[in-house]
């Protein structure tokens, strides 16, 4: 299966043609205004958490790093995996996962398409435009349905005090699969016009691969776990029987903000919303500040552990310099 686009416009209006040096000068600037974002989002996160006087220890921090970094290593493997699946990248999966690490630290400038127009150029020369775009859409709406799924499930089954809603689970799991196997999202994703134009999907096997539509339902069904063991032993003591309703409601809340397209990676909405909804079962709020922003600074320092993880793999893979453009 390819991705191909109608005409030049959409490309153009996404990467300017313009010189490989310039590129690279543009691309350094964008990764170091990005880097001082997170630096201040990560100071001011830290004085607030001083001001509420619930520091956690070593151990825990590096637990809900170490969980955080397991989470984006998952969805960088997906998406990797979820552009292959579209067309054959003339470069490795290692290039693939470190463009798609520095759009996610990028994505800190307001707006997150940055994030987009600087992972496509970073990948220009390797891997069209088009497959790398559809296959964010694609992995914006399967990890999105899913976790709102799974999160709204939990929290039924605490508002019932009852398991039988986890059971709706199996049947949802199932339809991920069947999604995968058939490219639905990506086919419908495909017809959404886009800048007056439409991603032409052209299918050269019609086959069905099981395979790898069960990997790529195991990696959507699997991103959040290092995250939530993480949490739990991080958060374990503060939280106590409520740990899993709260955890719940802040991956609720993380794709309920990582929906607004305008504000930088979803900052401040995520924290409100959750401190909002934990209300409704009697959670204090000012505990579940403190929880977003331990999670918020784990999972924004782990977004730069993941750069490093995929920049040392292209970096020992042969061929596939670190500098965006170089192959050309």
């Amino acid at each position: 299966m390819t991705v191909e686009i109608k005409n030049s416009q959409f490309y153009t209006l996404m990467i300017s043609r313009i010189p490989a040096s310039t590129r690279k000068i543009v691309a350094l600037g964008v990764l170091i205004l990005s880097a001082y974002y997170i630096f201040q989002v990560l100071i001011s996160n830290f004085e607030k958490i001083d001001n509420l006087g619930a520091p956690l220890g070593m151990m825990e921090w590096l637990a809900l790093i170490l969980g955080s970094l397991g989470t984006q290593v998952l969805g960088t493997v997906y998406h990797f995996r979820a552009v292959s699946r579209l067309e054959s990248p003339a470069c490795s999966d290692a290039r693939l996962g470190l463009a798609y690490a520095l759009g996610q630290i990028v994505r800190y400038l307001p707006g997150k398409v940055f994030g987009v127009m600087f992972q496509i150029s970073y990948l220009r020369g390797n891997v069209g435009g088009g497959s790398v775009f559809l296959a964010l859409l694609a992995q914006t709406a399967y990890d999105y349905s899913w976790t709102v799924a799974f999160s709204t499930i939990v929290v039924l089954s605490f508002y019932l005090a009852s398991l039988y809603p986890l059971l709706l689970l199996l049947p949802i799991i199932m339809s991920i699969w069947m999604l995968h196997s058939r490219f639905i999202a990506e086919r419908l994703l495909a017809r959404i016009p886009l800048l007056k134009e439409k991603l032409e999907l052209r299918f050269r096997h019609q086959q069905q691969n099981s395979a790898a539509a069960a990997i790529m339902t195991a990696l959507v069904l699997a991103a959040w776990l290092p995250l939530l063991l993480g949490c739990y032993v991080a958060l374990g003591s503060l939280l106590g029987e409520h740990l899993p309703l709260i955890l719940a409601l802040y991956l609720f809340s993380a794709v309920v903000s990582l929906a607004v397209v305008v504000l930088p990676s979803g900052l401040v909405i995520r924290e409100a919303l959750f401190a909002y909804l934990g209300t409704f079962f009697g959670i204090d709020a000012a505990l579940l500040i403190v929880v977003g922003l331990y999670i918020r600074i784990g999972l924004t320092l782990s977004e730069v552990l993941n750069v490093l993880v995929f920049g040392l793999w292209t970096w020992l893979d042969p061929g596939n310099p670190l500098d965006p453009g170089a192959s050309q």
